[in-house]
């Protein structure tokens, strides 16, 4: 019988082949670390209403195309210091810092 056969049961056969179950994904994986790219900035200026003159704001932006990301943080120190000041969680790839002083950061 065709059902019963020994050669039904036997993975050499040139009929089998190994596949992983359910086909191939397309999603990434859960586990794997998203790649996300180095934060943009860009740097603008802005008018207090409390008579503190023009002062400077940076912009960051990030970005990833992993789909399981749900939350960024934000960090800048200036170049001469060690501690760098960390922003809260957001769930928006993008942070407004007001009242930068002038000088060289690292983002």
């Amino acid at each position: 019988c065709l059902e019963t056969g020994p050669a039904i049961f036997d993975w050499r056969t040139s009929e089998e082949q190994a596949r992983p179950a359910g086909g191939i994904p397309t999603l990434p994986s859960p586990t794997a670390k998203p790649q996300v790219s180095a934060p943009t900035m860009t740097e603008e200026l802005y008018e207090t209403r409390g008579g503190g003159g023009v002062k400077t704001r940076v912009r960051l932006a990030a970005s990833s195309d992993n789909p399981f990301l749900d939350a960024w943080q934000f960090s800048w120190r200036p170049i001469t210091e060690t501690e760098a000041t960390v922003r809260g969680l957001t769930d928006v790839a993008e942070d407004l810092i007001d009242d930068v002083a002038p000088g060289t950061y690292v983002f």
